[in-house]
C-alpha cells in the first residue's frame, strides 16, 4: 500500500473537513488494487479498508480506477460536498465500479482488522520541494514513455523489413529494447547477454559445442537471461537446448538479481540514513507507469519456423 499523498500546502484558517474513502473488507486477500484520486491528485491505493483525509471544506470530485494510477480502467467518479458537520464516507464497489455516498453510520470500527497491510491513511502537510520532486518524477515517466515508444517504432520498423540482422545489432546496442520485440518466439532469441543470446546458444549446439563447455560460459556472464515460463522451456527445447543449459541459464539470472536485490537494498539505507541526517521530508513513492498500447504489437503475429531458422543461419 502506499501512502498519501497531500493535498494541500497550508492549514486553512478555519479547519479541516474528514473525508473518508472505503473499500469492502472481502478484498483484503483476493482482488486487484484500487487506486483513488482527490481532485485529480493521486491520494492513495489498496485492496481493502478505510484511508482518511483532511480536506478543506467544499466540493471535491473522487475517482476510482482499477490497478494503479495509469494503468487499468477508470472507474467512474463522484462530486462530494465536504462539511463541517459531519464525516463524509465515500465507498467504493469494486466489481461494479461504482463510488457512492455512505450513510453516516457506517461501521468505520472495521478499517483496524486488516493493519498493518491496510492501515489508515492521513494526509500530511508538504514543503514546496516535496511539490517540485512529483512534478520531476512525473517528467521523467514521461521521459521513459517516449523512450519505450522509441524502441517499440524502431523495432517494428526492423521486423516490417524483415531486418533481422540489423534487428540483432540494435537490440545488441540498445539490449533493454528486446523487451519490447512483439513476437514472443522471436524475443526469445534475443535474451541473453551480447554474442551469447538464446540464438548463439542454438548456433553453437549445432556446431557440436557440449553442454559442458557452453553451461560453463552461461555461468560466468554477467548479464542476466530471465526466469522463463514452463511455455517458453519447452519452446527452449524444441530448439534442442538441453535441460542442463536451460538450468545454467535460471541459475546465473536468479544469483545476478539476487545480487541486484542486495545492492538496491544497500543503496535505499544509505538514500534514508542521508535523508534522516539532512532532516528533509522524504520523496512521496511514485507508482511505476505502464507504457500505453504497444504500437508494434500490431505486427505481433507469429513467426513462422522457417522464418526462425533463416534468422538463426543469417545472424547468430
Amino acid at each position: 500500500m502506499q501512502g498519501a499523498q497531500s493535498l494541500h500546502l497550508n492549514p486553512p484558517p478555519d479547519g479541516f473537513d474528514r473525508l473518508v474513502i472505503c473499500r469492502s473488507w472481502k478484498f483484503q486477500s483476493g482482488g486487484a488494487y484500487s487506486a483513488f484520486l482527490i481532485d485529480n491528485t493521486p491520494a492513495v491505493v489498496f485492496k481493502s479498508g478505510c484511508a482518511y483525509f483532511n480536506v478543506k471544506s467544499g466540493k471535491h470530485l473522487i475517482t476510482a480506477k482499477i490497478g494503479d494510477y495509469d494503468q487499468g480502467t477508470w472507474g467512474n467518479e463522484l462530486v462530494v460536498d465536504t462539511r463541517n458537520s459531519r464525516q463524509t464516507i465515500v465507498l467504493f464497489d469494486a466489481p461494479k465500479r461504482k463510488l457512492k455516498v455512505a450513510d453516516p453510520g457506517f461501521p468505520l470500527q472495521g478499517m483496524t482488522a486488516y493493519e498493518p497491510e491496510n492501515p489508515i491513511i492521513k494526509s500530511v502537510y508538504t514543503t514546496e520541494s516535496d511539490n517540485i520532486r512529483v512534478v520531476e518524477n512525473r517528467k521523467q515517466e514521461m521521459k521513459e514513455q517516449a523512450m519505450i515508444l522509441e524502441y517499440q517504432e524502431t523495432i517494428a520498423s526492423y521486423i516490417k523489413k524483415e531486418d533481422y540482422s540489423g534487428l540483432k545489432t540494435y537490440v545488441n546496442q540498445t539490449p533493454r529494447a528486446s523487451r519490447y520485440i512483439p513476437d514472443y518466439k522471436l524475443r526469445l532469441l534475443f535474451i541473453g547477454p551480447e554474442k551469447f543470446q538464446v540464438g548463439d546458444i542454438i548456433n553453437y549446439k549445432k556446431k557440436n559445442m557440449s553442454d559442458m563447455l557452453l553451461a560453463a560460459k552461461i555461468r560466468s556472464s554477467k548479464t542476466p537471461y530471465k526466469q522463463f515460463s514452463m511455455e517458453e522451456i519447452v519452446m527452449l527445447q524444441d530448439y534442442n537446448i538441453s535441460d542442463t543449459l536451460i538450468a545454467a541459464m535460471l541459475e546465473v539470472t536468479t544469483e545476478i538479481e539476487k545480487e541486484m536485490a542486495r545492492d538496491e537494498k544497500q543503496r535505499k539505507y544509505l538514500e534514508s540514513q542521508r535523508t534522516f541526517a539532512q532532516m528533509e521530508p522524504q520523496p512521496y513513492s511514485q507508482s511505476a507507469t505502464s507504457p500505453g498500447a504497444t504500437l508494434a504489437s500490431e505486427l505481433g503475429q507469429e513467426v513462422g519456423k522457417q522464418v526462425i531458422k533463416g534468422i538463426l543461419d543469417s545472424i547468430f
